[in-house]
């Protein structure tokens, strides 16, 4: 398909026997789409596979050039699509749909996932790149569990601790055993 540029002359006056050349401009029409793929890695903890199934993961996918999406149409600019992808299975995906533009210069992309608190982003590969004419151009963005992390915190109140001074306390120490769940025993000193 060929979409028309340009007329010139765009308007003459037509004198008998004379001709009167007028050259129309066309240019290619070009469709393209990129699809995202979500990945999460599985991680063992305790002798239990980490789950993200049903966790959302949101992008910004931001297009750019002169282009029409979704019955949009964008002149030299850029056009941002949030992105919400909820795994299942250790995935997600996602698809644009037909992007549409014309002459040989392809609307650029970038994708950037957002934080979130159950995993973090390993690699997004390709990032950013171009859209290719009649093409799904595919990327992929791996995640990896951010592993559950705990403090303890140890409060030891001495009754009639005014009965020492501050030198007698300090040389003082005492020992509390830390137990969690499945993990080895530990002795800690204060």
């Amino acid at each position: 398909d060929y979409k028309l540029v340009s007329i010139e002359p765009s308007s003459a006056s037509l004198v008998p026997y004379q001709t009167v050349n007028v050259v129309a401009k066309n240019t290619r029409v070009h469709e393209g789409s990129l699809e995202l793929v979500k990945l999460v890695e599985e991680k063992e903890l305790n002798g239990r596979y980490a789950n993200l199934d049903g966790k959302q993961f949101s992008f910004d996918v931001a297009l750019s050039g002169t282009f029409k999406y979704n019955g949009e149409k964008v002149e030299e600019g850029t056009k941002i699509i949030p992105v919400n992808l909820t795994i299942s299975n250790g995935e997600a995906r996602w698809n644009s749909g037909t992007v549409t533009w014309y002459g040989d210069k392809a609307p650029t992309y970038v994708v950037t996932e957002l934080p979130n608190p159950y995993a973090e982003t390993l690699s997004i590969t390709p990032s950013s790149g171009s859209l290719a004419d009649n093409e799904t151009v595919v990327v992929t963005a791996i995640n990896d569990q951010i592993i559950e992390r705990a403090q303890i915190e140890i409060i030891k109140t001495l009754e009639n601790a005014d009965q020492y001074s501050e030198e007698e306390i300090m040389k003082l120490q005492f020992k509390f055993l830390i137990e969690v769940e499945n993990k080895k025993k530990n002795y800690v000193t204060l």
